[in-house]
This record gives C-alpha cells, sequence and structure tokens, in this order.
C-alpha cells in the first residue's frame, strides 16, 4: 500500500481547538463537538515532514549558540544604556542609604511617667535589715549543697534561732 493512497485521518487536535474556539470547555461537550464535525488530515509521508530550521552544520559548530549569546549581549547593551540614561546616577542601596542617614534624636519614652519611676518595695517580708542580711547569707552559704556539688543533691535545713 503506498503512502499516496492511504486515508485521510481525524485530527484530533484540530477538533479540541476549534471546539475550545467555539467556547466549549467541559469533556462531555468537546466529545460530542468531537462527535458531531469532522476534520481530515493527510497522512504524514517523508516529504511530509519539516525540515529543521537550524542546519545541522550551524549546531555542530556552536554557531547558533554563539549567535543567541550575541544576541542577549546586544539587548544588555541596550537595556543598560536606558536604565543608565533613566537614572542618571547609580541607585542607592539599603547600605548606602543607612549610611547617609543620622539615627533619630530619642524621644522621651511616653510610658514612663516620672512620678513612678522612684518607687520602693510594695512589700518587707523581714523584721529588719539584720534579718535580710542573715537569711541572705545563709541562702548563698547553702547553694553548694542546693546545687549538688558537696551534698549530691539533698538539701537539710537546720534551724538556727
Amino acid at each position: 500500500m503506498s503512502t499516496r493512497n492511504r486515508e485521510a485521518e481525524r485530527d484530533f487536535i484540530a477538533l479540541n481547538r476549534e471546539g475550545v474556539k467555539s467556547g466549549l470547555v467541559t469533556a462531555k461537550e468537546l466529545q460530542q463537538y468531537r462527535a458531531t464535525h469532522d476534520i481530515q488530515r493527510q497522512p504524514l509521508t517523508r516529504e511530509g515532514f519539516h525540515r529543521p530550521s537550524t542546519p545541522i552544520s550551524e549546531l555542530i559548530e556552536y554557531k547558533y549558540a554563539q549567535r543567541w549569546l550575541e544576541e542577549q549581549q546586544a539587548k544588555d547593551k541596550i537595556l543598560q544604556a536606558h536604565q543608565h540614561k533613566k537614572l542618571g546616577r547609580i541607585q542607592d542601596t539599603r547600605t548606602t542609604l543607612l549610611r547617609k542617614s543620622r539615627p533619630l534624636p530619642e524621644a522621651p519614652s511616653m510610658w514612663k511617667m516620672p512620678r513612678f519611676q522612684q518607687v520602693g518595695p510594695a512589700l518587707d517580708t523581714f523584721r529588719d535589715p539584720e534579718a535580710r542580711k542573715k537569711a541572705m547569707s545563709t541562702h548563698h552559704s547553702e547553694s553548694a549543697s542546693r546545687r549538688g556539688i558537696l551534698g549530691q543533691g539533698t538539701y537539710t535545713v537546720d534551724y538556727q534561732s
């Protein structure tokens, strides 16, 4: 059977494209559209295949990549020239802005009212300053046994009157 005698085949890609163009979105609607419409295409032959747009010799010699790089560099130069004209000077970064700026003078705190700044303790749990000193020295002297250094963590209380 020669390729010229082959029957035309349904072109489902074109059918789907035309269905979407006509406003169909669900699979059921597209299926009904394909059932009621028919778009044919000729089967591909050796002559029907398209040649690549880039010759193989250019691919082998990297001419295609070199041309692409040159185009990108030309685009970059145009963009840089346009930005340079637009800006006129180098734009400041966050670091340069921080270097140029000076810190603001500290304003007086609004939540600390002056009349409450020098307030003494509300509760005094010791009878007198001597009792406080004695309690603090006892607390300091027995801190080693509470931490487990000498007494291996045992905490004994001996009341001395």
